[in-house]
């Protein structure tokens, strides 16, 4: 999502379930270049559930990713929060995005078909009836936002990295040159602000 499409405030709302969509989670930022010698592992290995701790965005929101892959579906539950800690009474809004996969190497395909959003605070509600205006708003309500103009483009095929490390998962961050939307514009780049632990 560029800023200029939205104000700066919508556009802090988007922003996190932007980099949601492509396996970036809302940690978008500060990251290492993918290496080369990322151990290749099977899809197999990829299957359960693994969560990140409470990591800090460069939106200053506190963050927790949990990954949940199937052995053909995946899905990423962003939960933001406005403190550190991460505490229930502290959600902003939570967001998950999914789909069915392929996984071969360090590649990851996702094909999307899972977008929703949950505001869970007044003004994150505001935010994305001001954003997505065509849709219904309710805090506390899960809204399927595929139909909203501003994800529209984030339902197709994604194209990421990933990489397993004994109970740690890595995956892939979104960048200008490497958004993820075609297989030449692959992330390149692994996400290492917020590394998943299985469960």
């Amino acid at each position: 999502m560029k800023i200029s499409r939205f104000s700066a405030a919508t556009a802090r709302v988007i922003a996190p379930l932007a980099c949601v969509v492509v396996l970036a989670n809302s940690a978008c930022g500060k990251d290492d270049e993918a290496s080369e010698t990322a151990a290749a592992v099977t899809a197999s290995a990829l299957v359960g559930t693994w969560k990140t701790d409470c990591v800090k965005d460069e939106e200053n929101q506190f963050v927790i990713d949990t990954h949940v892959f199937t052995a053909t579906d995946y899905t990423l539950t962003n939960k933001t929060y406005s403190k550190a800690g991460c505490a229930d009474a502290d959600i902003l809004f939570s967001s998950s995005a999914g789909g069915t996969y392929k996984a071969a190497g360090s590649n990851f395909d996702l094909n999307v078909n899972l977008l929703t959003v949950t505001p869970q605070s007044d003004a994150m509600t505001t935010g994305f009836k001001a954003a997505c205006s065509t849709l219904t708003w309710t805090k506390g309500t899960t809204t399927d936002v595929k139909t909203c103009d501003v994800f529209k483009d984030k339902v197709a095929m994604q194209y990421s990295i990933y990489k397993i490390d004994g109970t740690k998962l890595t995956v892939g961050k979104e960048s200008d040159a490497k958004d993820g939307t075609t297989e030449a514009k692959r992330h390149s780049e692994y996400n290492t602000t917020a590394v998943a632990t299985k469960q």
